[in-house]
């Protein structure tokens, strides 16, 4: 059968019309700060850094110590490409081709966990329900404050932290400052410290997951924000 016989594929409505896409430059906000990893090795011990590299915080570091870049400027076109689609997937059009990038997708590419690694609860002693560390059960610190707690000595009156506490507090700073939080003034979420006093069970979570649904739901607000800009009534 020639090619010409197959019908064209039927594909969602785009984010913008063919040739009618937005002519903007390629700024785009970077929020991951992969800067943090050097911060971090500098302040943690060779044994604490070397247990933040066995977990899935090693991927993240294989791209800092690559000197990774990121494209703006592809990211850029394939925003412009998107299909209007429902829940998670991320569809768009390249060569008017569908590119899917779903939850799979973003496992593959990052190779950061998205399903739960099975731990029992534990912190060498401490009881990380009734002794979790104050920064890991308020609701209202921001990535500033996280890092500045961690990469600075502690102030009057505070006691330092020890190498557990660090090691902890690192890989949150590393979580948050590159996959999560959209602005180092952002309040992080109380539950996404849940298991922050207990390195181990905070390393088994599915981290991945929770990057993915984030960048989902972002780029759905702005499919959201660009359509009531479109129909808003001057």
């Amino acid at each position: 059968m020639a090619s010409s016989d197959f019908e064209p594929l039927a594909l969602p409505e785009p984010t913008y019309g063919m040739g009618l896409e937005p002519i903007v430059g390629a700024n785009i906000c970077q929020h991951s700060d992969l800067s943090l990893v050097a911060k971090v090795k500098h302040t943690l011990g060779k044994a604490s850094f070397t247990k933040l590299q066995s977990s899935f915080l090693g991927h993240i570091i294989n791209l800092s110590a690559r000197d990774i870049g990121f494209s703006g400027k592809i990211f850029h076109y394939l925003m412009l490409r998107r299909l209007k689609t429902r829940g998670r997937n991320l569809w768009f059009t390249v060569d008017m081709q569908p590119l899917r990038f779903s939850l799979r997708e973003f496992f593959l590419t990052t190779g950061i966990q998205c399903e739960p690694i099975h731990r029992e609860p534990r912190n060498n002693g401490k009881d990380p329900i009734s002794e979790p560390y104050s920064w890991a059960v308020r609701g209202d610190y921001t990535l500033t404050q996280l890092q500045y707690r961690l990469f600075n000595e502690p102030e009057e009156g505070e006691e330092p932290l020890d190498d557990k506490e660090k090691e902890c507090l690192a890989a949150v700073v590393l979580t948050e400052g590159i996959l999560m939080t959209p602005n180092s003034t952002e309040k992080i979420p109380l539950s996404r410290l849940k298991h922050a006093s207990d390195f181990e069970m905070y390393t088994a979570q599915p981290w991945g997951k929770e990057a993915y649904n984030i960048l989902a739901t972002c780029i759905q607000k702005l499919d959201k924000d660009s359509w009531s800009k479109e129909h808003s009534i001057h």
